[in-house]
């Protein structure tokens, strides 16, 4: 003993009508018996629609691949910057190394120098 449907639409005309609806396309009175759109401008109205997805669908290809290229030249980057620090690092160190000498020497002369002052001064 099933109840009867409230109205006369089949459930797949009312899904037609909900989709269309939530599309922007307003459905005729409930007491006419016209189609929803005409077949037509449906047509249109969804050539339309897929134009503008393939377009969009386009538009996001294509910023995807510039953020990936984006992102290899930020790898390359970073690679690069990781040299250049490994290099100014190495310079350092032989920055450090060269005055350690470098003050090793001057030790050296003045060493001398004063070797020299006093053997002069006994003589």
């Amino acid at each position: 003993v099933g109840v009867p449907p409230r109205s006369n639409s089949c459930p797949s005309q009312l899904a037609t009508a909900r989709a269309a609806k939530s599309h922007g396309i307003v459905a005729a009175s409930p007491g006419l018996q016209s189609p929803l759109m005409d077949p037509a401008e449906l047509k249109q109205r969804l050539d339309l629609m897929e134009d503008q997805l393939t377009s969009r669908n386009a538009e996001l290809v294509a910023a995807e691949h510039a953020l990936s290229q984006q992102t290899l030249e930020l790898g390359r980057l970073r690679t690069g910057n990781s040299e250049a620090m490994d290099a100014l690092d190495r310079a350092e160190t032989h920055k450090h190394k060269y005055k350690a000498v470098k003050l090793e020497l001057q030790d050296e002369r003045q060493r001398r120098m004063q070797g020299e002052k006093e053997t002069a001064s006994l003589q």
